[in-house]
């Protein structure tokens, strides 16, 4: 018998009920499974906590965290969740502790974790560099290849050998939760390419179906909806999607509003946002 999952939209750039649920740029899931409480990055400022406890999600029982990627929309609430979680592990990729920036109008801003949250809590991270099995459950993924195409990000920056280069987002965690003859895939912001991470999926479970894929798609700019590849490569890509025959597909984020539109166009019923305070069961 399968179990039952629940994920909870702690917080995501839309709000189900903006009287109620807080909104903002970032991302948080809770996913409860098997007993298990997970929680999928933490958004950009904390403001998941509030909304957790509107939605009844306990984040002192979270039993770990995962965290897509180190930049700031992502990572932003660690410090809080750890003032009310002592024990949960944090598991992010090794190469997420480096340097990464963003440049607007020559302005160049850091977006990555502070070293000294790293150094305060270094009981508490777990660092990854290839595929790992953290439950018979739960696998980490880490590398993809890029045989389609990836959103252009050329704002994004990481430091290397101490110059600011074009992130390639090495960095970039991708979760599967496999159970059975299923499994559900949660992305933080796809910036490797959906299709690529979700071909990742497929390799290394190949005799699994994907039930669900769950997460943003990296489709827009932060600061604008100019979409981050053209409309017939996003067109082609919900093409791909559906060939691919997964039943429930869940995007926000940074997909933005006139990809969104575009991908729901081609896979009707099968997409659906997931705005903050939305309870999906899978």
């Amino acid at each position: 018998m399968k179990n039952a999952i629940t994920v909870t939209t702690l917080i995501e750039n839309d709000s189900s009920d903006l009287a109620q649920f807080v909104a903002e740029h970032g991302l948080s899931l809770h996913i409860a499974y098997n007993g298990q409480n997970i929680l999928f990055d933490t958004g950009a400022t904390g403001d998941f906590i509030e909304n957790a406890e509107k939605l009844n999600v306990d984040l002192a029982k979270v039993d770990l965290v995962i965290i897509s990627h180190s930049h700031y929309d992502h990572t932003g609430g660690l410090v809080r969740f750890f003032e009310l979680n002592t024990s949960a592990p944090v598991y992010m990729h090794r190469l997420a502790r480096n340097g990464y920036y963003s440049r607007r109008e020559n302005e160049v801003t850091s977006i990555g974790l502070e070293e000294a949250v790293y150094q305060a809590n270094a009981d508490r991270f777990i660092f990854i560099n290839q595929r790992a099995e953290i439950s018979d459950s739960l696998t980490l993924v880490t590398e993809y290849d890029r045989q389609y195409p990836v959103p252009q990000s050329p704002t994004l920056l990481k430091k290397e050998k101490g110059e600011l280069v074009v992130d390639d987002f090495q960095h970039e965690i991708m979760l599967i939760l496999h159970q059975a003859d299923d499994m559900i895939v949660f992305t933080g912001c796809s910036h490797n390419g959906i299709l690529n991470m979700v071909a990742a999926a497929r390799k290394v479970f190949p005799e699994k179906k994907i039930q669900a894929v769950l997460g943003g798609f990296h489709l827009s700019s932060r600061h604008s909806d100019q979409m981050t590849l053209p409309k017939e490569t996003v067109i082609a890509m919900a093409s791909q999607l559906k060939e691919w025959q997964i039943p429930q597909i869940f995007t926000g984020h940074c997909t933005g509003h006139p990809a969104y539109a575009l991908l729901k166009t081609e896979l009707g019923d099968n997409l659906a946002a997931f705005p903050g305070g939305t309870v999906i069961q899978l």
